[in-house]
């Protein structure tokens, strides 16, 4: 009988036995190798990783362990693991490793049997365990989960947010920083181009200098030109353009004096400084002031004369319009009239003064007249010698001639009045000579002042006598 051991089939198989004769071992995998002496059933159970009643199936996959009833850890490939152990027996899925796939790939380490590197553009280097993304952000320049894409054309920095400065040259900056690759476009300078040429610079990589006569040395960081406007005396875009002739200052606005020696066309283009210096009667730098009160003249330098209006005259020409102060005359009234007092000793030396000037006269007309006499007395001797001598030559004129006729006396007669004639030239002489009517005592202070303010009436009196 099985299960029973023979001859008399009184005594169970023993143990690990069973069945007819107890020739049967029990299956290896029943717990404690103990099975049923009659059926070999596992009495105790199974082993881990067995199922059945003799224990003889292995665990289902998915399944180890006693009775089956673990399942294969999360992590192993397929969901296949040692029946028995528990262990990943097809590997463990990517980011974990161990036997049992229970422990996550170290740092910087990934995937499949921990074997791939984290991306060097992850953030401080660490990335997922399992797939490699970049858990932390990318560094800056790049994107992507695992951070391997360089940012887009016109972006870079952290995750790519920021945006190429729009003044580096085509939009290109490096990805990971911003610097411009082609430099900057005309203005603008700096790694970033995000900094403006410095006041008095422009152009690409601000090279260029402003023009010089740009006001405030200030022009436009890109073109050049002068935005603020010029400088007194140019005008142009970039203040290139000298003012034309006639007009001056800022942005050639004004206009020459009319007053500049050489007319309104001769100025300094800057600042309308008359280069010839001012007609007369004007001064200042633009020869737009007149000269002031009591001046007038080239470069205001004379000063007007004794005017009656408190030293008023034309600023031009110096003449006092509203006349003289009392003692001057002249249209400037710088002639001085020798004014006299009423007082007694003032007419006393003007009387005495005309007394010499008649006590003159007198003494030059005796003088002539005495010379006249003298020269007179020469002449009639001299008249009576020629008398003589044509009386003479009128005798020897009468004797006969070669043929019987008396000579004519034409020649005595002829002589004759040669001589009248120059008798008579003293008889043309002027004997009357021409002088003032009488004054009477009471006009002689009068008259004193007139002479004396006109000192050349005397010397014309003198003359005609």
């Amino acid at each position: 009988m099985d299960g029973w051991k023979a001859p008399l089939c009184d005594q169970a198989c023993p143990a690990r036995k069973f069945g007819a004769g107890c020739k049967e071992d029990c299956a290896s995998t029943c717990k404690y190798d103990i099975c049923d002496h009659v059926n070999g059933s596992c009495r105790g159970g199974c082993k881990p990783g067995y199922q059945g009643n003799k224990c003889e199936s292995e665990c289902p996959d998915g399944k180890f362990g006693e009775e089956c009833k673990e399942n294969c850890p999360s992590n192993c490939n397929n969901n296949m693991c040692d029946h028995v152990t528990g262990n990943c027996t097809n590997g463990c899925k990517p980011g974990y490793k161990g036997n049992t796939c229970e422990e996550k790939c170290i740092a910087k380490k990934y995937g499949e049997g921990c074997k791939e590197n984290c991306s060097l553009n992850c953030k401080t280097g660490a990335c997922n365990h399992v797939n490699g993304n970049c858990s932390e952000g990318c560094n800056s320049g790049y994107q992507g989960l695992k951070c391997e894409e360089k940012c887009n054309t016109g972006q870079y920095g952290d995750d790519c947010d920021d945006k190429c400065s729009a003044h580096c040259k085509d939009r290109i900056c490096r990805h990971t920083d911003g610097e411009c690759l082609n430099g900057c476009v005309a203005g603008w300078n700096g790694k970033k181009c995000d900094s403006q040429c410095s006041r008095g610079r422009f152009g690409i990589g601000c090279k260029e200098s402003c023009p010089s006569n740009c006001k405030h040395d200030a022009c436009g960081y890109d073109h050049g030109n002068c935005g603020e406007g010029c400088k007194p005396g140019f005008h142009g875009n970039k203040c290139k353009k000298i003012c034309t002739s006639g007009t001056f200052g800022d942005e050639c606005g004004k206009k020459c004096s009319g007053n500049c020696v050489g007319g309104d066309k001769m100025c300094r283009h800057t600042d309308g400084h008359c280069l010839n210096g001012c007609q007369a009667g004007w001064n200042g730098t633009n020869c737009f002031s007149k000269c002031d009160i009591g001046f007038y003249g080239k470069n205001c330098a004379l000063e007007c004369g004794n005017c009656q209006l408190g030293n008023r005259c034309d600023h031009v020409t110096g003449t006092c319009q509203g006349g003289c102060k009392t003692g001057y005359s002249g249209a400037t009234c710088l002639q001085a009239m020798q004014t006299l007092n009423i007082s007694n000793s003032i007419v006393a030396g003007g009387v005495a003064v005309l007394i010499i000037l008649i006590l003159i006269v007198v003494i030059a007309f005796v003088w002539h007249k005495q010379r006249n006499q003298n020269k007179r007395k020469n002449e009639q001797k001299g008249d009576v010698e020629l008398r003589d001598a044509v009386a003479t030559a009128s005798n020897e004129n009468r004797r006969p001639s070669h043929d019987g006729n008396t000579q004519s006396n034409t020649a005595y007669d002829s002589g004759r009045a040669a001589a009248a004639a120059d008798a008579n030239i003293y008889n043309n002489f002027p004997m009357q000579i021409p002088t003032r009517n009488a004054i009477p005592l009471s006009n002689l202070l009068q008259y004193v002042k007139e002479n004396l303010a006109n000192p050349d009436h005397f010397a014309t009196e003198f003359q005609v006598i």
